[in-house]
This record gives C-alpha cells, sequence and structure tokens, in this order.
C-alpha cells in the first residue's frame, strides 16, 4: 500500500485527441481458484486470473489532464491485490472504445518487491 493510504491517479491526453469519455478503477484479484460444482469440469478446480471485482467510476474523460485520489480501503477488500485503470470513449451505458489501460499492484504485493 502506498504510504499515504491512498492511490494517486492521473490521466493526460493522448495523441489522438479524442473526447468524451470515463475513467474507471477496477480492483481486483490477480488469481481466483473456483471449484466447478456442474458439467463437465465438475470436481475440478480453475484458476481465473486477473478478476475484476467491482467497477469504480471515477469520472469524465475530456481531452484534458484531470486527477483523483481514492483511498485504499476503498478498493482493498479481502483477495484484492491490484487495480486496472480503464479509460473508455462513451458512457457506461453506450461504451466505445478503450482509450488507454494501467496497472497498479495494492497492498503487500506493492511493497515487497516481488
Amino acid at each position: 500500500m502506498p504510504p499515504s493510504g491512498r492511490m494517486n491517479v492521473k490521466v493526460e491526453p493522448g495523441d489522438n485527441k479524442r473526447l468524451g469519455g470515463e475513467v474507471w478503477l477496477c480492483p481486483l484479484a490477480r488469481a481466483v481458484q473456483v471449484v466447478i460444482g456442474r458439467g463437465e469440469n465438475r470436481g475440478r478446480t480453475i484458476t481465473y486470473h486477473n478478476v475484476v471485482r467491482r467497477w469504480l467510476r471515477l469520472g469524465e474523460f475530456t481531452g484534458t489532464v484531470a486527477s483523483w485520489s481514492v483511498p485504499i480501503s476503498d478498493i482493498e477488500t479481502e483477495g484484492i491485490d491490484g487495480a486496472a485503470l480503464i479509460v473508455q470513449e462513451g458512457t457506461h451505458e453506450k461504451p466505445g472504445i478503450v482509450l488507454g489501460t494501467a496497472f497498479a499492484p495494492i497492498g503487500r504485493q506493492a511493497t515487497d518487491g516481488k
């Protein structure tokens, strides 16, 4: 976890000059094991990777520099060890192309050098 207990996010304009989008922060678990209860894989354990647990809308993307500061306590729950940032054209109701992404580790993983 960052010393401030916050995740600071800064989005800068890209080269393509697209406007009108949203910025999303998605807490995720890098590996989740699930025991399959039915079907042809019944009884097997499957590991899913980079499982998004929530979508937090940070705000609008207008093509200019924007920043947010999110308390780690708002995104770090059991099993969450990273966060993906997605800048996407359009809206939640009518999404467009993804304009940019980033990933940041959270918790012990972010500070232990692994």
